[in-house]
């Protein structure tokens, strides 16, 4: 038990992380089991806060290994970081556990507001950034959206009264877009003039987007957001950190993904996608429909971009490539 020991003595938190994993084995083994001996590394791909791979031996010599996220690492001054932690333990805790989607099971949830330690224990699940993988696995991270969508059709109830959740509604979409007006004008009155007429048509932007059909949304559904797990068959996809869900519509996460893609593996993923959905009853749009919410995903997320340029003291190379496409893509969807 030395090992116990020196954990439970240790600094950063450890003496809230020790009686945790104390009732994860409990809850996981059985009551009567008991910890011998707990290893913690730190994890190999970190995020905004500290991660760490924490492996518990018992006394019968069975192991557990899981993901501990650290949401009181985080030492920044970005505003919104408290909100975001717990907005993404209470969609594991609350909304994912039990789903079989193959999400990251939800093991339990570390909490001292004396020490200002906050954090939330995970399974470790193996497996490469779909960003890294062929394209198939591209395919796969499209079709798990449709199956994820469908699971919140039938249980609809799950997201009512879920007040952690961003709100992808009309007035999220207009105040990312005044945000980067503001912030541009900031920035430069020249490039202001510039965006202005965007601005002007920006509405038609806003009601393509706030689809009648609204379901759970990842908010930042991007390839490195999705772990790959081919060891498994069928391999295994989880996506991970969800700090940004939300309630919004349903493409809005796979206008995410496919950014950047081209006919015509655009259209094997919006393909994929279709198929899933329509299997597990999500409506969903013809492809020419679904390629002007793309594009107008791809405006708003310019938008959230250049909202954040001076907070985030982007070069001027960034915010001039920001406001080509910006040009871009209003000339295709305004």
């Amino acid at each position: 038990m030395n090992e116990v020991a020196a954990l439970a003595a240790s600094p950063a938190g450890e003496d809230v992380l020790l009686p945790a994993l104390e009732g994860v084995v409990r809850e996981t083994f059985g009551a009567r089991s008991t910890i011998a001996a707990i290893r913690r590394m730190t994890a190999k791909d970190q995020t905004s806060h500290a991660c760490h791979v924490v492996t518990v031996r018992l006394g019968t010599r069975e192991e557990l290994t899981l993901f501990f996220k650290d949401y009181s690492s985080y030492k920044g001054r970005r505003p919104g970081m408290k909100e975001r932690s717990e907005r993404e333990l209470r969609v594991y805790r609350d909304l994912l556990s039990g789903t079989d989607l193959g999400t990251a099971r939800y093991y339990g949830s570390l909490w001292d507001q004396p020490q200002g330690f906050f954090g939330v224990l995970l399974e470790l699940v193996p497996g490469t950034p779909v960003r890294y993988c062929e394209f198939p696995y591209w395919l796969s991270a499209a079709g798990w959206l449709g199956r994820m969508q469908g699971y919140f059709a039938r249980h609809s109830t799950l997201l009512e009264k879920r007040d952690f959740l961003l709100r992808h509604d009309e007035h999220f979409f207009h105040s990312v877009a005044e945000k980067a007006a503001r912030s541009v004008l900031e920035r430069s009155p020249e490039l202001a003039r510039r965006l202005a007429p965007v601005l002007s048509e920006y509405d038609r932007v806003v009601k393509i987007l706030a689809s009648p059909f609204t379901t759970l949304v990842h908010g930042s559904y991007g390839a490195g957001q999705v772990l790959a797990n081919s060891g498994v068959e069928p391999p295994r996809l989880c996506p991970i950190d969800w700090e940004f869900a939300g309630v919004g519509p349903a493409l809005y996460d796979l206008g995410v993904l496919v950014d950047g893609f081209k006919t015509p593996r655009l259209d094997e993923l919006l393909d994929t996608y279709r198929r899933e959905a329509t299997a597990h009853g999500v409506p969903v749009p013809d492809n020419d429909t679904m390629k002007l919410v793309i594009h107008c995903c791809r405006l708003h997320r310019v938008m959230h971009h250049l909202s954040r340029c001076m907070e985030r003291n982007y070069p001027d190379t960034a915010v001039s490539s920001l406001m080509d496409m910006s040009d871009q893509l209003s000339k295709v969807v305004l």
